[in-house]
């Protein structure tokens, strides 16, 4: 009788610290990074993360530095002297981000994707704001 009282204390109590610290809801694959500069100069302009998990990515990019509010953000196939052309188009930074949700998994992603822009328009002849390498 003793052992299953103290087993079920053990089970409730850990059902509590499971309640009070719960674990994430998606396994998240390790998360490509990319700091994107401006074309002038060394300073950071903004950073990004790109989160996969099975067959979703969330890029979640925030700006340090001023960047025009509906800037537009592209991954690209080429790199930032080159382009090349758009792997993906991102949302438009409202405040001081733009964050994505693509249906394509992590590894499709940085297979495709060797260059972030942003672009003052949404046009790819659209001076570009800043650019950076996407790091695995």
């Amino acid at each position: 009788m003793r052992s299953n009282k103290a087993l079920h204390i053990a089970a409730v109590g850990a059902l509590a610290i499971t309640a009070l610290w719960p674990k994430p809801a998606k396994a998240l694959d390790n998360p490509l990074t990319v700091n994107l500069r401006g074309p002038r100069s060394h300073l950071e302009v903004a950073a990004a993360t790109i989160f996969g998990s099975g067959s979703t990515v969330l890029v979640d990019v925030t700006q340090y530095r001023a960047v025009l509010k509906g800037a537009a953000v592209t991954l690209d196939t080429g790199t930032c002297a080159s382009p090349g052309s758009i792997a993906y188009r991102l949302s438009h930074f409202t405040k001081n981000a733009s964050i994505t949700e693509l249906p394509h998994s992590l590894s499709e992603v940085a297979a495709h994707a060797r260059s972030m822009t942003i672009l003052q328009t949404a046009s790819s002849r659209s001076a570009t704001l800043a650019c950076g390498k996407v790091i695995d």
